[in-house]
This record gives structure tokens, sequence and C-alpha cells, in this order.
């Protein structure tokens, strides 16, 4: 199932910046840096991800980076009374992305048992280095145990 753009339609940002890829379509993207080291998170209440007791979250983003070694993480966490729980961190570097050139990151994140069903899933890529990093995305797809009959 795939979520509903409400929740994970593109946030206006500071960071947005104007690119042409290599088709020659424009398009809007993130913009990291030494300045701005965290894209806007997507919140996305528990129970608009699923009526189950818990699911697999499939996120695909683009990045582009300048180096192999750059060091950006794609994180995925859960937020109770602004406390975070669930908290899994993706170096892209283990992903083998290449640099120079837009690159899909794909992830698969099992929610942890949720404190209420109005607890928020956050995703966000975090930029733990210097390097300046294009992020554009995510498109986020949810998988769920089908009922035994």
């Amino acid at each position: 199932v795939e979520l509903p753009s409400e929740y994970t339609a593109r946030v206006a940002s500071p960071l947005d910046t104007m690119i042409t890829d290599e088709t020659g379509t424009a398009r809007t993207v993130y913009r990291l840096g030494p300045q701005a080291l965290w894209t806007p998170a997507l919140h996305i209440p528990y129970e608009a991800i699923t009526e189950n007791d818990h699911a697999w979250i499939a996120a695909e983003w683009y990045v582009r980076v300048p180096s192999s070694s750059t060091q950006l993480n794609c994180v995925h966490s859960f937020e109770h009374e602004e406390k975070s729980y669930g908290y899994e961190g993706f170096e892209i570097k283990e992903l083998d992305v290449e640099a120079g050139r837009w690159d899909t990151v794909r992830t698969l994140y099992l929610t942890p048992e949720v404190r209420t069903k109005k607890d928020l899933l956050r995703m966000y890529f975090w930029l733990r280095d210097t390097s300046n990093v294009l992020v554009d995305g995510p498109v986020v797809k949810v998988y769920e145990r089908i009922a035994a009959h």
C-alpha cells in the first residue's frame, strides 16, 4: 500500500533547490551541506500506516553524493510525547551508492510495538560531514501481514 500524499508530499523548505536532472527534467530537491544537516522529516501517524500490530515500511529516496565516503544516514524512528524510540539509521556508504550521479536508496523498516496509534513515524536524512548532497523523495510503501482465513 502506498501511503496517501498528505503524509508523504514534499515539505516546502529553505533547503529546496531547483535542479535539472540528467534527462533535462527540472525538479525540486533538498540540498544538504554544512549549513543544513537534516532534510525535513516526514511525520506519519501510526494509525495512517496500519491497523495491525506492526508493518514493514519501504522507502525509496534518490540521492546525489560527491564521494562514496560521504557520511549520510537515512533515519527511521517513532516518536511518542516528543521522545524517540525504535531508532534505526542506515549509512548510505553501506548501500553502495555511486558518487557523482543520482542513485536510489531503498530502506526497509519494521515498525516497533507502538505506544499509541497516534505515535509518529519520522523519516529523514542526516548529513554527518561537510559535503554538499542532494536528496529527493521519498516514495513510501507499507507492507502488512495478510490475515489468515
